[in-house]
């Protein structure tokens, strides 16, 4: 290759580095006009392409490399990234057992075969490959994390939340770095001294671990405050063990002498699965605001009265959770099958950009929306508590309804959260809620069909409690 070419590709990916990716692309491709046969700017193609959401098109740059060089292990490893990016899993992991055969000491290798058997539900499977990551790089903060993640997803509790603190050094979450010491499980020197129970990642996470307060203040003995976004503040503030609730940005109170996150609390308290704390109800409601939701829902046609959620929130910011939440997410009209059967009086609880299908919503379904008048989730747990059943994807309109002890349905997408266990339509979380799994990737035609006959047999109970 020319000394021009070769400065030429140096300077793209410079500029790859520093996230200039359409002027390093520029790059690549004089580069490779020069010289179509110098495959390491076809790899850097590719990744930008992979960077930018293309990995189809990054695909095909891999490929050039690939025939170029078939030897390099990485090119195989990269594209293989590509393939997961397509949801092409048997693919992926033909790559990366390839990369493998080539050079067997890449510990991103066996993370991402670890990873590709995680989603495909060989959960069992994926652990050997995380522990040989982590045994090639110690450091290796995301196979730590993906292992936590089997780890929980297996009901191997104890284990998967002492290593959940990695997640902290991935990048994914951000810690909050107070001015308080960690909370280890130590008694408090005085009755008035206070404990710090931050909420963390969404809303939802929030609502689930707020339970943790009265253990943990059994065990501190003294006061716990909670600090969490602002729509679950009033939800939260009648929850037992609670002494005070702010949210976050606000001033902190005098006399905070520790402090831990919700999802720290099980560590320290050593949760297995028996142990987990499932009393349910255990999040309070108001009884007049519910009364006034009751005399609104009246104007419904008798029959069985059942809330609706299709959509979480779309984080667009975050790729990761972007990913999640196309997965577990649905369409309003994917409901046209249970909108056919009788009895039924439809509630929306959806909120936000999917709130929007409403307006061509699916043949045979009528649905309530008063969601403009929701506030924040103490409003929505007063509209829930007038329901008899709650339909929801997995967000946090489900860890509301169950929390209240509502029946509720699960809709789950195949790569279920850890949460929800495996192979499992209960949870031990939440005693009142059913849990609906895809048996294939984004088959929610099959998930709705098993809905069918429990939700008509509830429909008919209702019809009879009603007439009687």
């Amino acid at each position: 290759m020319e000394s021009s070419a070769l400065d030429m590709f140096q300077a793209a990916i410079k500029n790859q580095m520093k996230g200039n990716l359409p002027q390093a692309m520029t790059q690549l491709d004089a580069v490779l006009l020069a010289d179509q046969t110098f495959h390491p700017a076809w790899a850097s193609r590719a990744g930008i392409l992979k960077a930018l959401g293309h990995p189809f098109d990054a695909v095909l740059n891999y490929n050039c490399a690939i025939n170029l060089v078939p030897d390099d292990a990485s090119y195989y490893n990269d594209r293989g990234t590509a393939y997961m990016d397509l949801e092409r899993w048997g693919t992926a992991l033909d790559d990366f057992k390839r990369a493998n055969a080539r050079d067997n000491k890449i510990p991103e290798v066996y993370f991402n075969i670890g990873a590709t058997l995680l989603r495909q539900r060989k959960v069992r499977e994926s652990l050997e490959y995380f522990q040989k990551a982590i045994a090639l790089r110690p450091g290796y903060a995301n196979a730590k994390l993906s292992l936590s993640m089997a780890h929980l997803m297996l009901g191997e509790l104890e284990t998967g939340f002492e290593q959940f603190e990695v997640r902290w050094d991935c990048g994914q979450m951000k810690k909050r770095n107070l001015p308080y010491p960690e909370w280890e499980g130590e008694r408090a020197d005085d009755p008035n001294d206070i404990l710090l129970l931050c909420g963390e990642q969404g809303m939802g996470d929030s609502i689930q671990f707020c339970r943790y307060a009265k253990l943990v203040k059994a065990r501190w003995g003294a006061k716990v405050y909670l600090e969490v976004q602002h729509p679950v503040v009033r939800l939260l503030r009648g929850v037992e063990g609670v002494d005070g609730i702010l949210a976050f940005g606000e001033k902190m109170p005098f006399g905070i002498k520790t402090c831990i996150t919700m999802l720290s609390a099980p560590r320290v308290l050593k949760t297995t699965l028996d142990t987990i704390p499932g009393e349910c109800p255990y999040l309070p409601y108001d009884d007049f605001r519910a009364s006034l939701w009751r005399d609104r829902l009246k104007n419904l046609p008798p029959g069985l009265k059942v809330g609706l959620c299709w959509a979480g929130m779309n984080r667009e910011d975050d790729v990761t959770a972007r990913s999640i939440d196309s997965r577990r997410s649905m369409q309003l009209a994917d409901f046209k099958t249970l909108g056919a059967l009788k009895g039924i009086s439809w509630v929306s609880l959806q909120l936000g950009p999917p709130k929007e299908q409403l307006r061509l919503n699916p043949a045979g379904m009528t649905i309530g929306d008063w969601t403009s008048d929701l506030y924040d989730f103490f409003d929505t747990a007063a509209l829930i508590q007038c329901l008899d059943l709650v339909i929801t994807v997995d967000t946090s309109v489900a860890h509301v309804a169950a929390g209240l002890g509502k029946p509720t349905w699960l809709l789950s997408r195949y790569d279920a959260c850890w949460r929800w266990l495996m192979d499992r339509d209960d949870t031990p979380w939440y005693p009142t809620m059913r849990l609906f799994t895809q048996k294939k990737p984004y088959d929610w035609e099959g998930v709705l069909e098993r809905m069918i006959m429990p939700l008509q047999t509830l429909a008919n109970q209702a019809r009879q409690r009603d007439a009687a």
